[in-house]
């Protein structure tokens, strides 16, 4: 009996590494997301972008079903929420500003850089 015990204790562990990196997707009305590419391409290329858009979420439906907006073309269609990729926008002021996050050779930590455009501007 202890050794069902300690496959069980075994496979609980297991199963919570993978799951405990996994990201949950939950979007709300409003949100500007990026769609994949599903389109099949002859020759798709290495550097081309996989992802689509910016799209408005319009609704979100069950079973992580999202309808999608897109604002110039009024067009609409529904997507799995595993095919939606959210984005940040960090201000839609005329100054935007640009999030960096750099990574020291030999360190296990980010450090978060932000610049504002007219700065970079004149240090060019």
């Amino acid at each position: 009996m202890e050794a069902y015990e300690n496959a069980r204790i075994y496979k609980e562990k297991t199963k919570a590494f993978p799951d405990h990196h996994v990201r949950k997707k939950d979007f709300q009305e409003g949100d500007e997301v990026l769609p994949y590419k599903s389109r099949l391409r002859f020759m798709p290329g290495k550097l081309r972008s996989m992802w689509d858009g910016p799209f408005k979420v319009k609704e979100v439906k069950p079973y992580r079903v999202v309808e999608l907006f897109h604002p110039q073309s009024g067009a609409t269609f529904k997507v799995n929420s595993h095919r939606v990729k959210s984005i940040m926008f960090i201000s839609h002021q005329r100054n935007w500003k640009y999030i960096f996050l750099r990574m020291h050779p030999g360190e296990k930590s980010l450090e978060l850089m932000t610049v504002q455009l007219k700065d970079v501007k004149e240090k060019c």
